[in-house]
């Protein structure tokens, strides 16, 4: 669990003190498909980092669907704003797989804050980190074409995993989650995804999305 936290720069940066309370103090935790980490409008229960699965960020839209706004991977610590404000969570937390956590609990994470408050730049700097990367992804939103904001969505998704061995990468999203992160239509995604697996880059799979060339989708890309 360890080596996998240090992958993430946030993590990675933090004092040896707060890293140590943040792993000794975390409760590990298994939630199914479809379980909530947590709901829109639920009170802080705390940090979390998710550490096997995938976990989506979405809200109820005007016609009472989910709007997919983010996918995590593992590695990436939520649940940050919270915390800060001490208002009610703003959007969902769901489990597209079955999902492992570190969960921190709010009460002895705001305690060993306040014994501690020059610890508080470093949840400053998480918030900080993501909000850089929401500018990011509001660019390529705005300035790339459908095709392209798909391919970058499918890298996103898989960087936990174009640095293994194998050839062959399983992600287990469906067209409607990948249109909803690329900000464009089921039709204009599911037309671009047919262009890939044409090229044989991926492979179109009831649920989930197998990507056959990791190198070949990066090229495409730059």
């Amino acid at each position: 669990m360890h080596t996998l936290l240090k992958t993430d720069p946030w993590f990675a940066s933090l004092p040896e003190e707060f890293a140590h309370f943040l792993l000794s103090s975390g409760q590990c935790t298994t939630l199914g498909m479809n379980e909530y980490v947590f709901r829109n409008g639920e009170s802080d229960n705390g940090l979390f980092v998710l550490l096997e699965g995938l976990i989506c960020i979405s809200n109820i839209n005007l016609e009472g669907e989910e709007a997919i706004l983010a996918v995590l991977n593992k590695g990436i610590w939520f649940g940050e704003v919270s915390l800060i404000d001490g208002a009610p969570r703003t959007h969902d937390a769901r489990c597209i797989t079955e999902s492992r956590l570190l969960h921190v609990p709010s009460l002895c994470l705001r305690q060993f804050l306040a014994d501690n408050p020059v610890y508080w730049q470093h949840i400053a700097q998480l918030v900080s980190n993501k909000l850089r990367l929401i500018f990011s992804a509001y660019e390529v939103l705005q300035t790339l074409p459908a095709h392209e904001r798909v391919i970058r969505q499918l890298l996103m998704l898989g960087r936990n995993y174009t640095e293994q061995t194998v050839s062959t990468t399983r992600l287990p999203i469906n067209q409607l989650i990948l249109s909803q992160l690329a900000a464009t239509s089921r039709q204009t995604c599911n037309q671009s995804l047919k262009k890939l697996a044409a090229l044989h880059i991926i492979k179109l799979n009831y649920q989930h999305i197998e990507v056959l060339d990791w190198p070949a989708l990066m090229r495409l890309s730059t």
